[in-house]
């Protein structure tokens, strides 16, 4: 039996569902927008220690949430990712717990 290691199986190759591709924020997704402003609100979010779920608490706090609250596995996780977002938002009046 001969060793294929070198090729693999099969070969990975992107493919376009929409015609557009967007690579960067625009305007009507932008949290700094006023239309989004979540100026009054307090939002849960899980996973907020990692991925996608500090990334939507990054973005909550970019659209003005009074408070972000976020869950996640481990403590050390969650309170690296509290310091990060404090030190990223300490202009803002967002206040964060974990």
């Amino acid at each position: 039996m001969p060793n294929n290691a070198e090729s693999p199986a099969f070969v990975y190759k992107p493919v376009p569902l929409t015609k557009k591709l967007h690579t960067s924020v625009y305007d009507a997704m932008d949290p700094s927008q006023p239309s989004v402003s979540q100026a009054g609100k307090t939002v849960f979010i899980t996973g907020g220690s990692a991925g996608i779920g500090y990334a939507i608490a990054n973005n909550f706090a970019l659209a003005g949430a009074d408070k972000i609250i976020i869950t996640g596995r481990t403590r050390q996780k969650l309170d690296e990712a509290m310091a990060r977002l404090t030190h990223d938002h300490s202009d803002c009046d967002t206040k964060f717990e974990a």
